[in-house]
């Protein structure tokens, strides 16, 4: 009998332990996107545009994604010629139109409202889940949700003077937000018929042919190169970017989907501001507010509540 119940607690300690190893993935990824702010902060010092170190990025990111492509598989993925479609969406739409609409809501509005806006995308991914028959909406889920945009607007400033209203910006952020949203949904979808690596290997090639057309398109020239040639921290420093920022997180957050509910991992994606605000007080010396400390306690709450409610 002692035997038995010591079995049926070990076997229970691995449940628990099982499902919160992928939230704390999750949780993983989204301080490697709240990092962000510290790799373009040192960019920017260099004189890099955006467009400029998104490119280094990427190409990284597809030279890291090919290199482990070759070594686990001996090459390129076989993908379903029916599933084309979706790969697409995922790499033009779901990444970089989401990036460029972000950025875009930013310059607009300002990181405050953008960043509010764009943390819609739980919500919003919730009700798509929803509607598709594939998860519950509980009490428990919509005040986890309600904390995670609380927490998510006082962190960026929002309740504190930071906002700025404009209907453009305003749309554009939504538009943002909605591009955010299917790429979880994407993900999700093609996560459930091929290995992560393979997912995230197209995502990123497809944004990375983006990503160079837009910058034929909106720069003269390549010159740019040669700031990384005089200063070669620079270059270590973008693929950094690519290596922590694109390729890991998203290995990370992709593999975590597979074994949570995605509308849990948008949750938790949700603490990506929160980290942005600590990093940059520990890193960049930026102060934290009391907006920002009540903020943290909101995304928090929100994990806890939701791992404590099904």
């Amino acid at each position: 009998m002692g035997m038995n119940l010591t079995k049926r607690s070990s076997r229970h300690g691995a449940s628990i332990l099982g499902g919160a190893v992928p939230a704390l993935m999750v949780f993983a990824a989204s301080v490697l996107w709240g990092s962000g702010g510290l790799f373009v902060s040192a960019l920017e010092g260099f004189g890099l545009t955006n467009p400029e170190m998104t490119v280094v990025r990427l190409v990284t990111a597809l030279l890291a994604m090919s290199v482990l492509l070759a070594m686990r598989h001996g090459g390129l993925a076989h993908v379903e010629r029916a599933d084309w479609p979706r790969f697409l969406l995922l790499g033009t739409v779901g990444s970089f139109a989401f990036v460029l609409l972000y950025n875009y809501a930013i310059s607009i509005t300002g990181m405050a409202t953008a960043a509010v806006l764009l943390y819609l995308m739980p919500s919003l991914v919730t009700v798509w889940e929803v509607m598709r028959g594939r998860e519950y909406l509980t009490f428990g889920r919509i005040v986890s949700l309600g904390l995670s945009l609380l927490g998510c607007s006082l962190v960026s400033g929002m309740w504190g003077g930071g906002a700025q209203l404009e209907v453009v910006g305003i749309i554009i952020g939504l538009a943002a937000a909605l591009c955010y949203s299917l790429q979880n949904v994407l993900q999700t979808s093609l996560g459930r018929r091929y290995p992560t690596s393979t997912v995230v290997f197209y995502n990123i090639a497809l944004a990375t042919a983006c990503a160079f057309v837009y910058l034929l398109i909106t720069e003269t020239s390549l010159d740019f190169l040669a700031i990384y040639i005089a200063n070669p921290v620079a270059l270590v420093v973008n693929i950094g970017f690519g290596l922590f920022d694109s390729v890991l997180a998203l290995m990370l957050f992709n593999a975590a989907i597979k074994r949570m509910p995605v509308t849990q991992a948008s949750i938790i994606a949700t603490n990506e501001p929160v980290a942005a605000a600590v990093l940059g007080a520990v890193f960049l010396g930026q102060a934290l507010t009391a907006f920002t400390v009540a903020g943290i306690a909101c995304e928090v709450a929100a994990l806890v509540l939701m791992k404590l409610t099904k």
